[in-house]
């Protein structure tokens, strides 16, 4: 298998314009998670200025029909690019939906007010915070029972706001009704054959036109691929056997992480996104991982068992796993930056 590779953060040293330095951090930031890796993110870079923008061919009008986890993949994104630029002592103004007119497709405005000093050393540059947006991967493989360090959790939950909850289930009841909520809601919808076929498209077809290393799919990627192929004609069957495998997984998971919001709109979305991102890099720097699972979120009513566990009537926007593993997925590739920017 190939080896998927990674942006040099020294690079951004070596890069005499704006430009080239905005470039660099694109690159880094584009390591953020997105649904099914398919990179909605745009950036139009002038001068010190990046515009973010949402690419619409990525959606997923089946699976995702409100565009909620496009949206949410987007806020990660942005948390990168906020995590990249402090690393390398980039100022900047930011702006959400700086465009009105334009709030669905023109996400955010970056501009920066003063890089570092051309004498900042290069030594340090790809450590702690880069190393852990190089590092991180949605791992979907079963965790060992050790539970998050109560101060981890009692952090994360410090990011909680009377418009977020970040809540963690770690009672086996509660967690046994997350993971019937997780299994049923990917029978629900590999049941409809419609979200099978939108599946097979994107899964088959979407990482081979531009990748890095378009082989390098990740484990669960590359588990559905074959098996949607393999199932053509046997929808319930397949979809009841996907049930059992998700079952078997999210039962190896110590804790489960609900990030829920009072609103369920955009700018909801987008701040999800950021919080689950900034959370999972952390868990990353102190040696946990994560895994988004977004299936009891869009599919159905499953969400409401996430919103009894979690004890909140906020709307559940991201459910994920967070624990110690010894196992860890490969990298999934990312498009090279210049797909990402737009003229």
């Amino acid at each position: 298998m190939k080896k998927v590779s990674l942006p040099d953060p020294r690079q951004f040293f070596r890069e005499a314009t704006p430009e080239g330095k905005l470039r660099v951090l694109v690159a880094i930031a584009a390591r953020a998670p997105s649904y099914c890796n398919l990179q909605p993110w745009r950036v139009k870079i002038a001068g010190r200025t990046a515009e973010v923008l949402i690419n619409f061919q990525k959606e997923l009008p089946c699976s995702d029909p409100k565009r909620r986890q496009l949206y949410i993949s987007m806020g990660c994104f942005l948390e990168n690019l906020f995590v990249a630029a402090a690393a390398f002592s980039v100022r900047f103004q930011f702006s959400l939906f700086p465009d009105p007119l334009l709030q669905e497709t023109h996400l955010a405005r970056f501009v920066v007010t003063q890089f570092p000093p051309e004498q900042q050393e290069e030594e340090n540059c790809c450590r702690g915070a880069i190393e852990a947006i190089f590092n991180r991967r949605n791992n979907l493989l079963p965790f060992s029972a050790q539970l998050p360090p109560e101060g981890f959790l009692k952090w994360a939950q410090t990011l909680s706001d009377n418009e977020v909850n970040v809540t963690f289930i770690t009672d086996e009841a509660q967690r046994a009704t997350i993971v019937r909520a997780g299994a049923d809601a990917i029978r629900d919808a590999l049941a409809q054959k419609k979200i099978q076929k939108e599946f097979q498209e994107v899964i088959g077809h979407s990482l081979a036109l531009h990748c890095n290393s378009a082989g390098e799919y990740s484990f669960v990627q590359r588990v559905l691929r074959k098996l949607l192929i393999a199932s053509r004609g046997h929808t319930k069957s397949f979809a009841e056997h996907q049930q059992r495998i998700v079952a078997r997984f999210l039962r190896y998971t110590p804790a489960f992480g609900i990030i829920s919001t009072s609103t369920d709109d955009i700018a909801a979305w987008v701040r999800a996104g950021m919080i689950f991102e900034k959370i999972s890099l952390r868990a990353e720097r102190k040696g946990m991982q994560t895994g988004i699972y977004s299936f009891p979120i869009e599919i159905g009513r499953h969400y409401e068992a996430l919103q009894e566990a979690a004890g909140t009537l906020f709307r559940p926007q991201v459910l994920f796993r967070i624990g110690y593993s010894k196992s860890r997925p490969h990298l999934t590739p990312r498009l090279p930056v210049a797909h990402l920017l737009v003229k």
